[in-house]
């Protein structure tokens, strides 16, 4: 008995079930296009973004790193400079550095937004699949994911910090979830991810305190309203929010003012 129909059924059988699917073709396809039509169209910002890319811009000029030059208050005729804790700096490092390989600001935007974007959209689809999705599934919840607005509004008007969010976010949920068990390890991990996630920008300090809270809330499920395992999980879960944000804090806030201080 020949081997090969048997081999050649299992062969085709394999790339069946390994090729990407077409929907999820089209979310890259679709981002592919919006850039190409932005590269010609630059996209907009608005004040925020604006502010990031003068950030950017003194930091080129000589100024230290994330410090914004401004006249001096007490004399005018000299400059000082104020370290911008308002936003993260993930505002402006997807895009703003594309400018050292020459490219103007509007085709740098396009180029790191249709990258961060790319990054985004593969994250959620590994997301999707490590959640047990089919690849049918998960690829029209990819697409679905790459018509949403807050995804596309990139190329059109630059938002900043929300493009680097959205870069990070899916692996940020696919590390955080086998780190919370990791025992010791994830005393290091898990703030980590924290600081990652909000110099990308602020608003992920309520997301990855939910993180912490959904990925461990099962060891709450059935049990008595106090007991001490349930404190001592509740500490745990304090204790790695508190840990994350003091990183963040320690290496970033304290220099500047921001609402997230």
């Amino acid at each position: 008995m020949s081997l090969g129909p048997t081999i050649a059924a299992h062969r085709g059988a394999f790339t069946a079930r390994s090729a990407l699917p077409k929907t999820l073709l089209a979310a890259f396809a679709l981002h592919a296009i919006f850039a190409a039509v932005s590269w010609f169209v630059p996209p907009a910002m608005n004040s925020d973004s604006a502010t990031g890319f003068y950030i950017w811009d003194c930091w080129r000029a000589g100024a230290p790193w994330n410090h914004v030059i401004i006249p001096d208050s007490a004399d005018i005729s000299q400059n000082s400079s104020l370290f911008q804790a308002w936003w993260s700096p993930g505002q402006y490092l997807v895009t703003a550095p594309w400018q050292l390989a020459g490219l103007s600001l509007g085709h740098a935007i396009t180029t790191g937004g249709f990258i961060a974007t790319a990054v985004a959209l593969w994250g959620f689809w590994q997301l999707y699949r490590s959640f047990g999705f089919s690849s049918s599934v998960a690829g029209w919840s990819v697409l679905a994911v790459a018509c949403n607005w807050t995804m596309t509004r990139t190329y059109g008007d630059y938002m900043g910090g929300e493009t680097a969010l959205f870069a990070v976010l899916p692996w940020l949920v696919l590390a955080m979830r086998p780190v919370l068990d990791a025992g010791a390890l994830s005393w290091f991990a898990v703030p980590s991810l924290y600081w990652i996630g909000a110099m990308a920008k602020n608003s992920y300090i309520p997301i990855g305190a939910g993180l912490i809270a959904g990925f461990r809330g099962a060891r709450l499920w059935g049990q008595p309203w106090v007991t001490a395992a349930k404190l001592a999980e509740l500490a745990r879960w304090a204790a790695w929010f508190a840990l994350g944000h003091l990183l963040f804090w320690g290496t970033y806030l304290r220099f500047g003012y921001s609402p997230a201080a």
